[in-house]
């Protein structure tokens, strides 16, 4: 049965083993500030320790997936006024909240979707570019505009999916890439009209939660290890993973049979 939790921010709720989290500031077009942030790193956390969720979709409401961070908290941040309820770092130690919340989706042993179902620029940009599928509405743009006012950004997650020369074309230019160029350049993995968006996002969350989540987790983090080392490492790395796949999971021993028995696997996750 679905569950649901909603605050004024963030909606939260599972369908199945999908869980769903929409940022919720529509009339800010999403931009994240403190309680926003602070609220994802909750969200992200829990999911990592539910064993009930098995994939996670990350959109947002209204005609925007995320602007970037909270104009009132740039502000703030600014006068150096960083305990401000709208500026989007944590007060203790003056960190990015959104940096971290990415770096929590880039970890999160279950597979990621980032729905951008409008605009997205600047942070917004880097959470979508932190998930493991990105998925457009034909009329969502993705782009920094951090060049406009002139910061800093949109290198680290930006840069990883589309790289450095792209990321940055992409920051110096302050331009928009529409949903079309983002899928053929690889800002985006797939493209559905926008009133199909939702329907076509939910499939391929149901698709990859009724799969071997656990194996999605190791292949995630096969290729986080992997990146940044030679062929040879790469190789050993991946038979290493892939013998820890076979010999301890149960998951790899069920797909295997199925496939001996010219029938349908069923994952559990394990």
């Amino acid at each position: 049965m679905p569950s649901a939790h909603d605050n004024d921010c963030l909606q939260v709720r599972r369908e199945g083993g999908v869980l769903w989290l929409t940022m919720n500031r529509p009339a800010a077009l999403n931009a994240i500030d403190r309680i926003l942030g602070l609220e994802l790193l909750k969200a992200f956390h829990a999911a990592e320790r539910d064993a009930d969720v098995r994939a996670v979709v990350l959109t947002g409401s209204g005609r925007a997936f995320c602007a970037g961070d909270d104009i009132a908290g740039l502000k703030a941040f600014l006068e150096g006024d960083f305990d401000h309820e709208r500026a989007a770092v944590d007060p203790t130690d003056k960190s990015s909240l959104y940096m971290r919340v990415a770096q929590l989706m880039t970890r999160c042993p279950k597979p990621v979707i980032a729905a951008v179902n409008g605009l997205s620029f600047g942070a917004g940009t880097e959470l979508a570019c932190a998930a493991d599928i990105r998925c457009m509405a034909r009329s969502a743009v993705m782009g920094s505009g951090l060049v406009k006012i002139a910061q800093l950004g949109n290198a680290a997650y930006l840069g990883h999916v589309v790289g450095s020369a792209r990321a940055f074309e992409i920051f110096a230019t302050g331009r928009a890439v529409g949903a079309e160029e983002a899928v053929a350049i690889g800002l985006a993995t797939h493209m559905f009209d926008d009133g199909e968006f939702i329907d076509g996002v939910a499939a391929l969350a149901d698709r990859l939660a009724n799969g071997p989540t656990r194996i999605i987790a190791m292949q995630k983090r096969l290729l986080a290890a992997s990146e940044g080392r030679n062929l040879d490492a790469r190789a050993m790395l991946q038979e290493a993973a892939h013998q820890t796949c076979f010999f301890e999971t149960e998951d790899a021993r069920e797909g295997a049979s199925a496939f001996i028995e010219n029938r349908k696997p069923t994952f559990t996750g394990r």
